[in-house]
């Protein structure tokens, strides 16, 4: 008996430890994202948010910020335009928002560590957005999500793994630096709106 005590002892320290590491380390990266975002926006300077992400509400086929399934059945999705390889291309958008602006925690500015002048936003999920996210990107294994911000789509990826740790990426290949500023803004506004 003291045998399986002692084993289970030891089994339960080694995964407290495992898991103080990894909150550890995504302590520091959030540490070092928000270092970074204040670097940035220092030297970034304020312009108007962009006309494309001043929505219009009154659109009857309006979505509202937040990360969306892309369905293949036209008759159960909103169709969206997006750009794909230079192309336009319509995709079909699951009207449900999966997640909203107020499942993120944080709002990050970070620099690209692939292109130095691209600018990314990180945003960081709290508790009940991680679980969503990490559902999320489970059930859709192989398959695109949407990251619109005002009815418009600003990202598309397609999920190549179950994402557990409430971290998702807003690749900024297709702004400068200051409009990500502007977006950033945009997504800030509306998640501390009451």
């Amino acid at each position: 008996m003291k045998k399986n005590e002692t084993l289970f002892c030891l089994v339960l320290i080694t995964t407290l430890f495992i898991s103080c590491s990894n909150n550890l380390s995504m302590y520091q990266m959030k540490k070092q994202d928000q270092k970074e975002d204040k670097e940035l926006t220092k030297k970034l300077s304020k312009i108007p948010v962009p006309t494309a992400f001043l929505g219009n509400e009154k659109d009857s086929l309006y979505l509202k910020t937040g990360w969306y399934m892309v369905t293949d059945d036209p008759t159960k999705g909103v169709p969206k335009e997006i750009i794909i390889n230079g192309q336009n291309q319509t995709i079909y958008i699951d009207p449900f928002t999966q997640i909203s602006v107020k499942d993120i925690e944080f709002i990050y500015l970070v620099k690209d560590p692939r292109v130095a002048s691209r600018v990314n936003i990180m945003m960081y999920f709290n508790e009940i957005g991680t679980e969503k996210w990490s559902v999320l990107t489970e059930k859709s294994l192989r398959k695109q999500l949407a990251f619109i911000i005002n009815n418009v789509v600003v990202s598309n990826p397609m999920v190549q793994s179950q994402i557990t740790n409430g971290i998702s990426l807003f690749d900024g290949a297709d702004y400068t630096p200051e409009e990500m500023f502007a977006i950033k803004r945009v997504l800030e506004s509306q998640k501390n709106e009451k």
